[in-house]
């Protein structure tokens, strides 16, 4: 247990120096909040994702065969981002699809940093030179609104709103840590039953999960 807590947790300052060179380009090219602190929360968040996929990426690698992995990481990938509503809304989503979001990393990674992104009290203009995507705005467009006029400022809260975030910031922070530490262990004792013989999940239904073809052992029995 001590040698695998020490090898999974050497690579991440390494890891962590990528996010360190990207995130603050990625943060202020936005210019949407100068705050250093909401930039040292979320440099913090996007470190968290980085520790909560890592772990579910431990538990792959020990518990699927190695021919399997490309297909099950496919798979994976292909279902957090369509079933998560970053790129298709959650309303569109079929219905029979839509609560995965409540156990997708990726929402909840999502959510948190626009949380974070938008706090404090800053309020932000509506558009006065065509349609806004905002509906409050699209109702002022046709009065005499001047510069800086309270009623066509949005605040973050309706932001939040418009963009569908559902999770409190603790919450995103209490799943995602919670993820990364389930996966952890389950991925050490995965690890600890293939020094027991498990030989990892095939994903197929040709077996089950870790046991051995009757064929192989029939030929391995053949052989002198």
């Amino acid at each position: 247990s001590a040698y695998f807590l020490a090898r999974t947790t050497v690579m991440l300052p390494l890891d962590m120096l990528w996010t360190s060179l990207y995130c603050p380009i990625a943060y202020y090219m936005g210019q949407i909040n100068d705050d250093p602190l909401a930039f040292l929360q979320i440099f913090a968040a996007v470190n968290l994702t980085l520790v909560t996929f890592q772990s579910i990426s431990l538990v792959i690698s020990a518990g699927v065969r190695t021919p399997r992995l490309f297909i099950v990481c496919i798979l994976l990938i292909s279902t957090l981002f369509s079933s998560g509503g970053l790129f298709i809304p959650i309303d569109e989503l079929p219905s029979f699809i839509r609560w995965m979001r409540h156990i997708n990393p990726l929402r909840y990674s999502n959510d948190l940093v626009m949380h974070l992104y938008l706090s404090g009290d800053q309020t932000y203009a509506c558009k006065t030179d065509g349609a806004s995507s905002f509906s409050k705005c699209n109702a002022l467009n046709h009065t005499n609104l001047q510069p800086g006029d309270d009623r066509a400022a949005i605040t973050q809260a309706e932001v939040l709103e418009h963009f569908g975030v559902e999770k409190e910031a603790w919450e995103c922070v209490a799943f995602m840590g919670g993820l990364a530490l389930v996966c952890r262990v389950l991925a050490y004792r995965l690890l600890r039953a293939k020094t027991n013989g498990f030989e990892g999940c095939d994903c197929t239904v040709k077996m089950p999960c870790g046991a051995k073809d009757e064929d192989e052992d029939e030929d391995e029995t053949l052989m002198p």
